[in-house]
């Protein structure tokens, strides 16, 4: 069967309509709340309303005038630093809580899409992920990811109910293995680096311009991974060898599980670490408040940290509302995510020995273990499952309403 010629199921099509109701509910509860508690207004008035003077709050020093010179883009760049000022500042600890958890726990959602774009049905692109990341980080998650959920499953053969095993698994396949290696060092400095670099507090370790620019520079991530995995292939193709000895589909596998394990374990790790670490706090917080400052205690406690409001209470500046903010793109954003690789392991699941593979049974397992381990480690989770699925083991059940009986042997 050719991956070209498939067509969408009803399950695909019911599919594409929750990703349709999640991003109006998204845009509503994110862009749609800082209209109507007031953040939006205070963030126009920091840009618009201080003829270039905005002195940053709980600092005696202006936002910057421009970064690159180029108005239109400038103008988002100061944007994002009066957004996420008073997540980094600390003034907020309910905002900078939730920030390093969502920051945290974005890690392995960044490393499960960009080695589904590395994937040979899905063009073998770190180009389209690292635009996709871009928009996210200037439209919210929460609100621009329902439009990736629908162009990604409309695109995908990994994400089509009708595909058979073997096409699933060419798909499936990391169009380059050196590549995907690639990931992590290109993640830890593009994504990380700039990030703990954005934590450090002016002008005690550093200079508020400083600051401003790694507020700036995180927020180009997307930007630096690219340059550096381009920069990498390039070196790569440089060193190959054009008589190198042609790799059997086999070992093709082989090499791919390799990179996937290692790929996600770190992934797990750095998603694991910083769930617990932020639970370890609200917990405290509440079981013994005596060791925080009252102030600590009302806003890191797990009621704080997980409840998204409801309310359209305003406060003075635009880091009293970016915490709810933050939440609910996190609680819509990540469902979005979650639920299109939850589309791809029902794939591959159809092709093993487990029966209980329907919506209701995977999607209560992993909203459950989305608490235990965090959201975005499930992601990187449910990805490593279709892989270890699809690629440890020498046969693919063909479905009964296929061939009954029988199984599509690896070549």
């Amino acid at each position: 069967m050719s991956i070209n010629n498939l067509n969408p199921s009803p399950n695909d099509s019911v599919l594409s309509k929750v990703f349709i109701v999640l991003g109006i509910i998204g845009t509503g509860v994110t862009w749609g709340r800082t209209i109507g508690d007031g953040t939006l207004a205070h963030l126009l008035e920091a840009l618009d309303g201080t003829d270039g003077k905005y002195i940053l709050p709980g600092t005696d020093f202006t936002l910057r005038d421009n970064f690159t010179g180029i108005w239109p883009l400038d103008y988002l760049l100061r944007t994002l630093v009066v957004f996420f000022w008073e997540v980094v500042d600390g003034s907020h600890p309910a905002a900078t809580t939730t920030g390093i958890y969502f920051i945290g726990l974005l890690f392995p959602i960044i490393v499960a899409i960009y080695l589904d774009g590395l994937r040979r049905g899905n063009g073998s692109s770190i180009l389209k992920p690292s635009l996709w990341f871009l928009i996210f980080g200037a439209a919210a998650i929460g609100c621009s990811g329902a439009g990736w959920a629908i162009l990604y499953t409309a695109a995908s053969p990994t994400t089509l109910s009708s595909i058979a095993p073997d096409s699933l698994r060419r798909a499936s396949l990391l169009s380059s293995t050196s590549t995907a290696v690639l990931l992590l060092p290109a993640i830890f400095i593009g994504y990380v680096l700039p990030m703990v670099l954005m934590g450090l507090p002016s002008p005690y370790f550093v200079s508020n311009n400083f600051q401003q620019w790694t507020i700036v520079i995180w927020n180009a991530f997307p930007i630096i991974m690219y340059t550096i995995i381009a920069t990498g292939e390039r070196i790569l193709s440089l060193r190959s060898s054009s008589s190198s000895p042609k790799i059997s589909m086999s070992s093709s596998q082989a090499a791919h599980l390799r990179v996937v394990r290692l790929m996600s374990i770190v992934s797990v790790a750095v998603g694991l670490a910083l769930h617990v670490a932020v639970t370890t706090i609200s917990a405290s917080a509440a079981l013994f408040p005596a060791l925080f400052d009252s102030k600590y205690v009302k806003e890191l406690t797990p009621l704080s940290l997980m409840t998204p409001p409801l309310s359209l209470a305003g406060g003075d500046t635009v880091g009293d509302g970016i915490h709810g903010f933050m939440l609910w793109d996190q609680i819509i954003g990540f469902s979005l995510v979650q639920l299109v690789f939850l589309s791809q392991l029902r794939n591959a699941l159809r092709f093993s020995n487990f029966q209980h593979r329907g919506w209701i049974g995977l999607g209560t397992v992993a909203f459950l273990l989305s608490f235990v381990v965090g959201p975005g480690t499930t992601v990187i989770v449910t990805s490593w499952l279709r892989d270890e699925i699809l690629f440890n083991q020498t046969e693919i059940q063909t479905p009964t309403n296929e061939k009954a009986g029988k199984t599509l042997t690896k070549n």
